[in-house]
């Protein structure tokens, strides 16, 4: 076989590849070649590019979420049916600390803020329909560690993966919302779980099973300010129709 005939059957194979590995976009002014080479891919919401993207770790920006944050106070939009009592920004912090121990993002952070939330009470009153939505997001989210009554012996705990302290559920109610939102010792954030409403539930649930008196939700309805001996314990309840208002 003549060795120039070889020759352009050899430049024709490679034109041929090179020339399929050009790409046209109609919206584009001309070919483009290797386009990869120049076209970075998308960045993905959260992804720690410090630690997983490769075998060479970028210390600099590890535990570092693409995903900028809002800025502080920002309150995200929940459309109409939304409760304003539950969507304003919580006021609390996250601790330096749990940037190592939580993984927690926040352009501000305050190590005082854990003891400071015993101060903070429930806004939630103890509605029958409130502590047994609380019962279920409890079975769902808590029991597997706390166990059923939250003596810190769910099955999580029986099998001495996670052993949570028996009285965890002797904190303040603030300190559980803090607890809830940002994680504590081996628990994790439950936030991205549980909006502000179902964390308030589910303390209130936690809160019935240590003697908190539910009320009926039947005084839901009653245009009144006070209602005596309503629920048997010859105490008086005190009912604001503000208060009860989308509860």
């Amino acid at each position: 076989m003549n060795i120039n005939y070889i020759h352009k059957i050899a430049a024709g194979i490679a034109l041929t590849v090179v020339f399929s590995s050009c790409v046209k976009n109609e919206n584009s002014f001309g070919y483009e070649y290797m386009p990869d080479m120049y076209r970075s891919p998308a960045q993905e919401a959260y992804v720690d590019y410090g630690e997983v993207r490769s075998w060479k770790s970028n210390d600099s920006i590890k535990n570092t979420q693409s995903a900028k944050l809002p800025p502080m106070g920002t309150i995200p939009f929940q459309g109409a049916n939304a409760d304003p009592a539950y969507s304003m920004p919580y006021k609390r912090l996250p601790s330096k600390a749990m940037i190592v121990t939580h993984s927690a993002m926040s352009l501000e952070y305050s190590d005082e803020d854990y003891d400071a939330s015993a101060l903070d009470v429930n806004p939630m009153r103890m509605f029958e329909s409130n502590v047994e939505h609380g019962k279920q997001l409890y079975t769902t989210f808590c029991d597997h560690c706390h166990g059923e009554k939250g003596a810190g012996d769910g099955i999580i705990a029986e099998k001495g993966l996670i052993v949570p302290p028996s009285n965890a559920f002797t904190k303040a109610e603030g300190q559980m919302f803090y607890s809830i939102t940002y994680g504590k010792g081996d628990m994790g954030s439950h936030a991205s779980q549980l909006n502000q409403k179902e964390r308030w539930q589910v303390i209130s649930y936690i809160k019935s099973m240590s003697g908190g008196v539910v009320i009926p939700d039947a005084l839901k309805t009653l245009e009144m300010e006070k209602v005596t001996d309503i629920i048997g314990t010859g105490s008086t309840v005190e009912l604001l129709p503000e208060t009860l208002a989308g509860h």
